[in-house]
């Protein structure tokens, strides 16, 4: 027999800007994130491209942001004076 398959939803993109979850990381900076056991984790992105189109379908409070590392970020805007 067939198990159902399971929904997912990304309410994200819907929701008002104040409800969109995010997690501070370690030097202070705010990113999109998730709920991972009831927790935030923030959000990570392998390129610029995948990160640069969620910030597209979240809209200008949003830009791309990379650490010292690796992995790409969501973040609020308002951070990073022009």
């Amino acid at each position: 027999m067939k198990k159902p398959m399971r929904k997912y939803t990304n309410d994200v993109m819907s929701a008002p800007i104040t409800d969109i979850p995010t997690k501070k990381l370690n030097n202070g900076i705010e990113v999109l994130a998730k709920l991972y056991k009831g927790e935030p984790s923030a959000i990570t992105y392998a390129n610029r491209t995948q990160a640069e189109n969620k910030v597209s379908a979240l809209g200008p409070e949003w830009v791309v942001y990379r650490g010292g590392g690796r992995p790409f970020f969501v973040a609020r805007a308002s951070q990073f004076p022009n």
